[in-house]
């Protein structure tokens, strides 16, 4: 779920019953982040699997994790990881 570029907070909420106050809450109190938080450590995440296991281009391994732009991904990425996409392909 965490790929889709146009998930939002009201889409996940929908598709799990939810309102999106309570999700919202349910999110805050149960991890250390918000919405956005959460579902960018997962797009990470997934996009460190990629960068390692596969020869996919960059800004492929952007749009395969969720993100819909380089530049949200770039920053996004070098936030969490300290380094860019490419210098951590290079350092695997």
């Amino acid at each position: 779920v965490y790929k889709d570029s146009t998930l939002t907070l009201r889409k996940l909420a929908n598709e799990l019953n939810l309102s999106q106050h309570h999700l919202s809450q349910i999110i805050n109190e149960n991890t250390e982040g918000n919405y956005y938080e959460l579902v960018n450590g997962y797009r990470i995440t997934e996009a460190q699997r990629l960068l390692n296991d596969t020869e996919l281009s960059v800004i492929d391994v952007a749009y395969e994790s969720g993100f819909n732009s380089k530049s949200a991904f770039y920053s996004e990425f070098k936030k969490q990881t300290g380094v860019t996409p490419g210098k951590f392909r290079e350092n695997s």
